[in-house]
């Protein structure tokens, strides 16, 4: 079918959500993963071909011009050779969490294997959750290690930020809502990171309890964290 073909690292929008292939399994299964979240689901040859003629995925020129636009496009050898280890290091760490399969991007899960990584490669200052969430689906996307290049220039506003908690929570949620259906709306987001920001200020002993963010400012988030 002109326009979609079945090939590794194909990248497209199913229902809105930024989706690549993943892997092509010899019983015609397709292993797709969530961009946004970096969760993996199990579908069909049969059902993509389907969902395709219905309009459903889009393989579209915003789609490809999305992923070269977080690729610097110089080649690394022309970067400083601190910066070049920078990348290493981001690439160490997306790889890192990898290795068991696809991470799950909760600070239970994933802070140790953070740790264990850190003690691997010496660094006293690991990324939190957050940031290999942003390094995780910027390398994902693209398969480019120069997406993990620092772009302090695309850094946003140094006004006051969400707690990394709240966004940890949004993770979690966001993850979840994906794994439940592709189709998951902000509002549906927005519905789970409310039930886990009352449950983390009921399990919180002192401290100043997560405020949850208006509808709107759950778009930004997510803007954010996956910028």
């Amino acid at each position: 079918m002109t326009g979609f073909a079945f090939h590794k690292n194909l990248a497209f929008e199913l229902d809105g959500v930024p989706s690549r292939i993943h892997s092509l399994p010899p019983n015609g299964e397709v292993v797709l993963e969530f961009l946004t979240t970096g969760a993996m689901h199990v579908s069909t040859r049969d059902r993509l071909l389907e969902q395709y003629a219905n309009g459903q995925i889009k393989v579209s020129h915003h789609v490809s011009q999305t992923s070269r636009a977080l690729v610097y496009s110089r080649p690394l050898a022309d970067l400083s050779e601190s910066v070049r280890r920078e990348v290493q290091r981001r690439v160490a760490y997306v790889d890192g969490i990898s290795e068991e399969g696809a991470p799950i991007f909760t600070a239970q899960c994933l802070r140790p294997v953070l740790e264990r990584i850190a003690k691997r490669l010496g660094d006293a200052k690991p990324p939190g959750v957050t940031t290999v969430y942003r390094w995780y689906s910027r390398y994902r996307a693209t398969n480019d290690p120069r997406a993990l290049i620092p772009r302090p220039d695309r850094r946003g506003s140094t006004a006051p930020r969400q707690p990394d908690r709240l966004l940890e929570l949004l993770i979690e949620a966001a993850a979840e809502a994906f794994r439940c259906s592709p189709q998951a709306s902000i509002a549906d987001i927005g519905d789970r990171l409310e039930a886990k920001v009352m449950r983390d200020n009921e399990l919180a002993i002192g401290g100043t309890p997560l405020k949850m963010p208006s509808r709107r400012t759950v778009y930004r988030l997510m803007d954010k964290v996956d910028a």
